[in-house]
């Protein structure tokens, strides 16, 4: 009796193993491009009040952003030759996931351009023939 007495005890004091994310929520969805297809590698961060957090797309375009405190929350998903996506005002609730699909677009196509001249322009630089060494490289 002793015993039981102190684990009712101890369980009081501690908490209940489990209960600490039992407040929490998720947003959680699909990134695609404007074609429909799915977009891996897009960094997904979530901005609340009380908490952030951050996930990664997959391979088939779907993220979870867990553990995130009830709240309103600014959701960023991004990746570098792909304009930033932004959506304010998403709700997250206790115990239950926020489902959120982003689509993401492409640059302009004059900033697609400029983009393809600079990768072209260093690739010129870096694909120049290297002078001749001796064996000790000077």
């Amino acid at each position: 009796m002793r015993f039981l007495s102190l684990a009712v005890l101890a369980a009081l004091l501690l908490g209940v193993p489990g209960t600490a994310n039992a407040q929490s929520g998720r947003i959680g969805g699909t990134v695609r491009d404007a074609s429909g297809d799915p977009v891996a590698g897009v960094t997904v961060r979530a901005q609340g009040p009380a908490a952030t957090g951050r996930a990664t797309t997959a391979a088939d375009g779907s993220y979870t952003i867990a553990n995130l405190s009830p709240g309103t929350y600014s959701v960023t998903a991004s990746l570098p030759g792909l304009r930033a996506q932004v959506r304010q005002n998403v709700v997250v609730r206790a115990n239950s996931e926020t489902s959120l699909d982003i689509v993401m677009q492409a640059v302009s196509p004059r900033s697609a351009r400029e983009l393809r001249k600079i990768v072209s322009r260093s690739d010129a630089v870096w694909n120049l023939p290297s002078p001749p060494y001796d064996a000790d490289g000077r």
